[in-house]
């Protein structure tokens, strides 16, 4: 028995067996970072693109990458979901287009279509009230007279003409603008 080969070969396995300790140590350390980086890609991944990504270090590219491509991952759903949005309100619109449409098809009554004009367009539109006036010409004037009404009822005190500039109905008239009235 060599004592000085003992001792080398103590020194040589303590070596070694340190060396498989930090190893192991640093294996461990790694795939932890990468179940939390893979944790945190499911999240992206099932649509959570407001979860919190921690960079490791400065030089951490995956995590940066990972911030990147969330970042845009969200932007592009606001953009589909803005566009899935306009999609529907045109569809919508069309649809309520072609049932009023149909619905006045073949109206040659001006009164009539007046009515059913109003009536489809004002629960369409999530208004409270509409009036639907015809505009002609009456000695040289300009008079607008009321043909359709929705949840409205004639009144005696109230005319249901008006010539250019008078009233609400006139002055919109006269200024060819639309005037919307507010919790009025």
């Amino acid at each position: 028995f060599n004592p000085e080969n003992a001792s080398s070969t103590f020194y040589a396995v303590f070596v070694v067996l340190l060396s498989l300790l930090f190893s192991f140590f640093i294996i461990s350390l790694i795939k932890k970072q990468l179940k939390k980086t893979a944790d945190v890609a499911n999240e992206v991944a099932s649509g959570n693109y407001d979860v919190k990504i921690k960079l490791q270090n400065e030089e951490d590219s995956l995590g940066r990458a990972l911030q990147e491509m969330t970042t845009k991952l969200k932007i592009n759903e606001i953009k589909k979901e803005k566009e899935k949005n306009k999609l529907e309100e045109q569809s919508w619109i069309k649809t309520k287009q072609t049932e009023l449409v149909e619905k006045l098809q073949g109206c040659r009554d001006l009164n009539r279509f007046a009515s059913i004009l109003i009536s489809g367009l004002v629960p369409a539109l999530d208004a409270q009230l509409g009036l639907f006036y015809f505009k002609e010409k009456r000695d040289e004037k300009v008079v607008f007279n009321l043909l359709g009404s929705y949840a409205y009822q004639k009144r005696k005190s109230v005319s249901s003409q008006f010539v250019l500039g008078e009233g609400l109905i006139g002055q919109s008239a006269l200024e060819k603008k639309s005037i919307l009235l507010c919790n009025a």
